[in-house]
């Protein structure tokens, strides 16, 4: 379907003198190809300088080719995406990052960048920063470049992927919006009656079980 504002109209065409019944007929049929036909290529290059102002499809097209994921292909949010991508902001960092994060499991995600234990040899003393009792934590730890993104299990499912299936899918597009310096280490929580566990890049395990749901994030 075509949005139907800024659409170019045929009204010059269409009210256009006709010199006969044949041309009459002809600016008809030209006008009725160009409307099922042609349309939605016309609405397409009209925009592809911008194509954040464009179809839903233009949309997708131009998100899979910047390397971002596309999970579920949402308006306005997608829209919004491509539209700061291409802003190609150089301080954009961790910001765009958790942008990027909202648009794909809305309020679902933990972003930590990791904190090291001066007295502990790396990376044995890995921390997110609540975890550290230090009012100054610069006094007992030193800011790592690891940072550590952990996405709610019913969030990934909201999103229409398994649990493995994120990093396959996701992994590559998070590596493409975070600035080259970080290590990214993604953990997906998931939630059951029984058990909770956690899924990395290369494994998935059960990490406790318990007699009521647990509680994550």
């Amino acid at each position: 379907m075509i949005d139907s504002h800024d659409v170019v109209s045929l009204n010059p065409l269409k009210k256009s003198n006709d010199f006969d019944s044949i041309e009459e007929e002809l600016k008809a049929q030209f006008i009725g190809i160009f409307e099922s036909y042609l349309r939605s290529s016309e609405r397409d290059i009209n925009v592809l300088g911008a194509p954040h102002l464009g179809r839903l499809a233009l949309i997708e097209r131009n998100v899979s080719r910047e390397g971002l994921a596309l999970i579920n292909s949402i308006d306005p949010a997608m829209r919004y995406l491509l539209k700061a991508w291409k802003a190609r902001n150089p301080k954009r960092g961790m910001h765009f990052l958790r942008t990027y994060l909202q648009l794909i499991w809305p309020n679902g995600w933990v972003v930590d960048q990791m904190w090291h234990d001066k007295l502990k040899q790396y990376p044995a003393g890995i921390v997110a920063r609540s975890k550290i009792t230090s009012e100054d934590p610069n006094s007992t730890h030193y800011l790592t470049s690891r940072i550590r993104i952990s996405i709610d299990g019913d969030a990934n499912q909201a999103a229409g992927i398994g649990g493995s299936e994120v990093f396959s899918t996701v992994l590559p597009a998070l590596r493409s919006v975070t600035p080259a310096k970080f290590v990214i280490d993604i953990t997906v929580l998931k939630r059951s009656a029984s058990s909770l566990a956690f899924a990395n890049g290369v494994e998935l395990r059960n990490l406790a079980v318990f007699d009521c749901a647990a509680v994550i994030l």
